[in-house]
Formats: C-alpha cells, structure tokens, sequence
C-alpha cells in the first residue's frame, strides 16, 4: 500500500521551506506530511512538467483523522502554476493541528474544473462581490423603518437565523449551478 517517496511532475512550495517534489503515492493520491499548518497561509503549487492533455493536478488538504479532502485549488497545462490562499490560521480543523496531509490527485478536467484553473485573480475578485451582492439582495428582504435622530430610517433588523437561511439557500443553488451567481 505505502510506497517509497516519488518525484512527480509537479512541486509545491510553502513560504520559508524548500519546494516539496517528493510524495508518497497512496493508490492514485500523492502525499506529504506538512507540520504547524496554522502558520502556512499560502501554498505555491506548479508544473515542472507538461501533464497528459486533459488532465488537472489538484491540490488537497486533509486533517486528522484524515478521512476526508477539502480541495485548496487545480493547475493544469494552460495554467501551470498557481498560488492558494490556505486560511489554516483561521480553521478551527487546522490551526490546532501539529500536521496535516497535503494530497494531490490528477484528475480528468471538466468544465468546472476548467473555470477554476483558468480564473485570474481579477476574476476571483469579481466572483467574492458576486457572492458578496448575493448576500445583500438576500438581506433587502428584512427592512424596517426606525425612528432615529428625529428622522424616519429605513434599517435592517436581521434575524440571527437569517445568515444561517441565507447559507443554506446559496449551498443548495451552488450544488445545483456553479455558475448560477454569473446568470
């Protein structure tokens, strides 16, 4: 089952450490033990070689007990190198661990896998204020109008519950379309 660290065709690097082009192969995921993730809040992962056409390396993260993925980004020929904002700092399932398992897999690329690894940051910034936008017209539906410095206001008086409706809502259309935030 375990094998004998590998060189890949990709690397990863993680500030202040020399890049990691060595993993263990584990069935078709290659992976490498990272210590003290809460002070990693980036991750440059590249090619250093050209994948088979199709193809996208995609970079994961897994914490104890290692039993599910969370994905942090994909690179693939058209867009051989990228860098991944982590947010361990602030992941109650990251921060307090001494390691994690950072894991690649190669995958077949599909249209969702596509818009991701072609994504600029300029885009990505267009995508958060469309979530962001989403957010607002989904809070529009809680005004009411005060009495406030001898003027009439109009304020919005959300319910606690209301961000937790508003989740749930965004999650469901999400699984349904990606790209529902771009029609």
């Amino acid at each position: 089952m375990f094998s004998q660290p590998i060189i890949t065709p990709f690397a990863v690097m993680i500030p202040g450490q020399l890049a990691i082009t060595q993993f263990t192969q584990i069935n078709n995921s290659f992976v490498v033990d990272v210590n003290n993730p809460a002070i990693i809040t980036s991750i440059a992962f590249f090619l250093m070689q050209p994948l088979e056409e199709g193809t996208a390396a995609c970079l994961y993260y897994s914490y104890p007990p290692y039993s599910q993925l969370e994905l942090l980004g994909a690179i693939a020929n058209a867009r051989p190198s990228d860098i991944f904002s982590t947010s361990f700092s602030l992941n109650p399932n990251t921060n307090k661990q001494a390691q994690i398992k950072l894991v690649i897999q190669l995958q077949q690329i599909d249209p969702n896998l596509q818009q991701m690894i072609l994504m600029l940051p300029e885009k990505q910034g267009y995508y958060f204020m469309a979530i962001a936008q989403n957010l607002d017209r989904f809070l529009q539906d809680y005004p009411k109008q005060i009495y406030y410095n001898e003027k009439n206001q109009q304020m919005l008086v959300v319910p606690t519950i209301s961000l937790d409706k508003w989740l749930q809502r965004f999650t469901d259309k999400y699984n349904i379309d990606p790209n529902f935030l771009f029609c």
